[in-house]
């Protein structure tokens, strides 16, 4: 669970003047500086910013999600935000006490020989001046958990899709503020929460721990796990050759934040998957893995026969890695959770969905946002004609975007304000 947030930096070329970057950005003067750049007011604005996004996405589904329940949802990430923001500067402030002797300077003096070891060799995540998983989960745990109970207080099931979609955004939003230095560093914690709000990774570690070192379900897991990623990614490659043509409402299979969204998912079902097979039974799978599929999937345009074709592809590559008495031992599992599928596919009712152009940018579908109209065989109503609710939440919504512009003039003009007092050539 923890290797997983261990900063990437196999995309980064190695030079002497990277890692001079990195030795600053990695120092406590340097985690300052990049908190510095996440304010409230940048934090609220690239919330605004995503909750806009997530809405343009939902907004066309039929009996579109109460505008409050979004608010509230929008609320919460917003604060988790802003408390990444201060757990960053201060991480060993949550480390164990034996794990406080090693500061960030220490890391710091690190920095260089790791970045040279780090494509070939898996460090801790303190290694890299993070706290250990088990203090980050403890210390975001309480706002994570009212998070995730914002979705089951609205009442609509379709909210736990707005809700890791939010946050996908959230993410993509305010990274794009930070260097690439900075945003490899800080990339890990907003990665951690996307994916403890959305991926049981804590519940298969705690199913693990209740197998002895010797049992051959542990060693499977073991061997497969940590590989899941490199499984979603094989299996996404061949989707986009045997499915060039799909889309859903939020663009292309091939577009870059479909791609994150799929490798995501694909690592949340191989996680539910081997939940289901160290707890012996695939509850887990027909309570909430199914169901969860079912309710946002077919929402944002996506196909049956994708998701046939993903189980197919992805099971055919765990299994390439097992011995044959392993797949021995996960065939019945494989099977079981396929047919959890099979048995909801008559649910599976895709809705009507416009095909996308590539001309559709985040900032363009934020411009389209008050010309949505309802998904009828006639081609659509006009607001006019719309409930009186919601033409309320299409006004809430372009409030927002009024708002959302004067944060923006604000930005804008302080940033101008800077740059004339600087010195020329600076």
């Amino acid at each position: 669970w923890e290797s997983r947030y261990i900063p990437n930096f196999s995309s980064v070329k190695n030079t002497p003047e990277f890692q001079q970057r990195l030795v600053k950005a990695i120092s406590l003067e340097g985690r300052h500086k990049t908190a510095s750049k996440l304010t409230e007011r940048v934090i609220a604005l690239k919330c605004q910013m995503a909750s806009l996004k997530a809405k343009s996405l939902y907004s066309r589904l039929p009996g579109m999600l109460e505008f409050s329940d979004t608010q509230r949802l929008s609320e919460f990430v917003f604060i988790i935000y802003l408390k990444l923001a201060e757990i960053y500067p201060h991480p060993s402030d949550l480390s164990e006490p034996t794990s406080r002797q090693m500061p960030i300077q220490a890391a710091t003096l690190l920095a260089n020989r790791l970045i040279s070891a780090a494509a070939e060799t898996p460090r801790s995540p303190q290694d890299w001046g993070m706290p250990s998983v088990e203090m980050l989960a403890m210390e975001l745990e309480p706002l994570l958990l009212e998070f995730q109970h914002q979705h089951v207080v609205s009442k609509d099931n379709r909210a736990f899709g707005f809700l890791t979609t939010l946050i996908n955004f959230c993410n993509e939003l305010i990274l794009n503020g930070l260097s690439l230095v900075e945003k490899l560093l800080i990339q890990p914690y907003f990665k951690f929460v996307e994916e403890y709000v959305a991926l049981p990774w804590q519940r298969v570690c705690l199913a693990a721990g209740r197998h002895t070192l010797d049992s051959p379900a542990f060693a499977i897991v073991e061997h497969c796990l940590p590989q899941s990623e490199a499984i979603a990614q094989r299996t996404y490659a061949q989707l986009l050759k045997d499915l060039p043509h799909h889309h859903s409402r939020r663009g292309y299979l091939s577009d870059p934040g479909i791609t994150h969204s799929c490798i995501r998912d694909m690592q949340m079902n191989q996680a539910y998957f081997w939940l289901s097979f160290l707890e012996g039974n695939l509850q887990s799978v027909h309570k909430e893995l199914v169901p969860l599929c079912i309710m946002v999937l077919p929402a944002i345009g996506v196909s049956w026969q994708l998701i046939e074709r993903l189980n197919q592809v992805m099971f055919d590559d765990i299994l390439s890695l097992l011995t044959p008495a392993q797949g021995e031992l996960v065939h019945p599992f494989r099977h079981n959770y396929i047919e959890a599928f099979k048995q909801k596919r008559s649910d599976f009712q895709t809705m009507p969905k416009s095909t996308p152009t590539k001309g559709d940018t985040p900032a363009r579908l934020l411009e389209n946002l008050t010309q949505v109209s309802a998904n009828t065989p006639s081609g659509g109503a006009s607001l006019a004609k719309r409930p009186a609710q919601t033409a309320n939440q299409v006004s809430e919504v372009e409030r927002l975007q009024a708002k959302m512009a004067e944060l923006e003039a604000e930005l804008s003009n302080a940033r101008q304000q800077i740059i004339t007092l600087l010195p020329k050539g600076s």
